[in-house]
């Protein structure tokens, strides 16, 4: 059965209801609670994660690295066409620490 998250207006309490559609709406109709609209929580990785919500820290590593590269590379793009060598340094540093994907050969391919 889904759940729906409801606010009771009296004594200003939100709590989860696990209910029917059909009491969900009447809880709707029911001018003693109002219902409360969260947006449902999405995993940007590619991978599993553990059951509360947390990414292996290897993975996290990987994650935050590739943030860092897309980031120095859209502040890279900011400047002029002369200022980017010290931005393509820190992106070439960068990738040279990613590593080679699970269940790639010796060299890497």
């Amino acid at each position: 059965m889904p759940s729906y998250l409801f606010t009771d207006l009296e004594t200003g309490e939100t709590d989860e209801y696990i209910i029917s559609y059909s009491k969900m709406k009447e809880m709707q109709q029911d001018e003693r609670y109002q219902q409360v609209f969260q947006m449902p929580s999405v995993s940007t990785s590619n991978s599993a994660s553990f059951p509360d919500g947390h990414m292996p820290n290897s993975r996290k590593q990987a994650m935050d690295l590739e943030k860092k590269i897309a980031n120095t590379t859209a502040k890279m793009y900011g400047q002029k066409q002369e200022n980017r060598e010290e931005y393509k340094k820190e992106i070439k540093e960068l990738e040279g620490r990613r590593k080679a994907p699970t269940g790639s050969n010796k060299n890497g391919e």
